[in-house]
């Protein structure tokens, strides 16, 4: 990603950089990419990158499947869809990296799932919300 070199470093400023890509690992840069757009709550630009990333662990092997990235960037997309108040969908993705977390766990999404959960504090009565904190308690009750 090439940056500013005039000392903008503005959320705003870095919204307008344009990710360069690693094309030997074209995944890692999509990861990259979809995590800093979530960071700058550009729900479109994180909509445009993380399916691709998702899809490109779902269909790796060995080693290059990386569970721990796979769980990532789906919080990185549900969050994307809590900053739209998708709330629904927010949690739908987000319990998917519960089920690999379940699997594979892995500090990192745990720390990024607790961070969803508090994210959906405000939409304790939407019944997925109260599912997913409540699913994320249990997760947590038994590993952290």
């Amino acid at each position: 990603m090439a940056l500013p070199t005039d000392g903008s470093w503005s959320p705003t400023a870095l919204k307008s950089v344009e990710p360069t890509w690693d094309e030997r690992q074209p995944a890692i840069s999509c990861f990259y990419a979809g995590t800093c757009y979530a960071w700058l709550q550009d729900p479109a630009k994180t909509q445009e990158y993380t399916p691709l990333v998702i899809t490109s662990y779902e269909t790796a092997t060995g080693a290059e499947r990386s569970p721990g990235d796979q769980a990532l960037a789906r919080i990185d997309l549900a969050t994307s869809y809590l900053q739209q108040r998708e709330v629904e969908e927010a949690c739908r993705v987000g319990s998917t990296a519960l089920d690999i977390y379940a699997e594979f766990p892995i500090e990192s999404v745990a720390r990024r799932s607790r961070e969803l959960g508090s994210a959906l504090e405000p939409w304790t009565g939407v019944p997925a919300a109260q599912d997913f904190n409540d699913r994320l308690a249990a997760i947590g009750h038994s590993r952290w």
